[in-house]
């Protein structure tokens, strides 16, 4: 409400809308749904007699279906915007604290077509992405090149790419070109060799293909992921309906789950042994894991 308030928030509001406008004018996929209440049905708990159901709320949901004749699939992305740089975390999500996004595009998945809550989803409805989407102050002046004037088309390249480095994607896509390509149609654009996307972290290499250092998902992949979502939840509610709500804190790069906690200085597990350290395990071999223990019915 205040004149300091207004000066840092409106110049904000700009320069996401400016590059909201952008994004959508490069993108093949369509926001369909904005502040979309979800309720999935994930199952009914025999033990305890209780119906289990994911309530939730997903700030935009995106859709593509693409042109070809025939084709009856469409391909969903999900956003959740953050106020504070946030980033997927694989070996996070195996341990149950950061499945977020993957819980989403499970809800997502199962959406019914249409208002009619009877009616079926897409008969081959597919995972495109998940990402969180900064919303925060952008950077000062003195960490940005001078803004350029009005005819300065090289210097407002240099502008608008430093600045979008500081609103960029973060999250997984699917390792499809194709795909990529109608998230951002600059990546089908230009010349031969490498072409990155500047509004989220992945780019098309020389062959064609999503490179190999893009944060990408096989299908496969992503089919894994949201069935570990679902058993992450079932999971997590079996046990707190059964009483156990004993803590069991993580530590992720050094830091740990308990650091904001109110009670941390007289807590006996933050300087105790019980703390679990989350490894840096590459991606085939956490997806192994989660193979692994869905063939035995078993969480990851």
């Amino acid at each position: 409400r205040s004149e300091i308030g207004r000066a840092l928030i409106v110049p904000t509001l700009r320069r996401i809308a400016e590059i909201a406008r952008e994004e959508r004018r490069r993108s093949d996929f369509a926001t369909v749904y904005t502040e979309l209440p979800i309720s999935h049905e994930l199952g009914f708990l025999e033990d305890v007699s209780v119906h289990l159901v994911l309530v939730g709320r997903i700030d935009r949901l995106d859709v593509w279906r693409p042109e070809t004749e025939g084709s009856r699939t469409e391909f969903v992305r999900v956003v959740d915007y953050k106020t504070t740089k946030r980033t997927f975390d694989l070996p996070a999500f195996a341990y149950g604290t950061d499945i977020q996004l993957p819980v989403y595009l499970l809800a997502a998945l199962h959406l019914p077509h249409d208002d009619n809550p009877s009616s079926p989803p897409f008969r081959n409805r597919r995972p495109a992405g998940m990402f969180y989407v900064p919303i925060h102050r952008p950077p000062s002046r003195t960490e940005l090149p001078p803004e350029p004037f009005r005819d300065d088309a090289e210097a407002d390249d240099l502008f608008r790419g430093e600045l979008l480095k500081n609103f960029r994607w973060e999250g997984r896509v699917l390792r499809d070109p194709d795909v990529l390509k109608a998230m951002d149609r600059g990546l089908a654009d230009g010349s031969a060799g490498r072409r990155r996307s500047p509004f989220f972290s992945a780019e098309i290499n020389r062959s064609g293909e999503v490179s190999a250092r893009s944060p990408a998902f096989t299908a496969e992949e992503f089919d894994m992921l949201v069935e570990l979502a679902k058993l992450l939840l079932v999971d997590a509610a079996r046990r707190s309906l059964a009483g156990d709500i004993s803590p069991h804190p993580i530590r992720i790069g050094g830091k740990d789950a308990c650091e904001t906690c109110p009670f941390r200085t007289i807590c006996p597990y933050r300087h105790g042994t019980r703390l679990r350290n989350v490894p840096n395990v590459g991606r085939k071999a956490i997806f192994a894991a989660f193979s692994e223990a869905s063939g035995k019915g078993e969480t990851a």
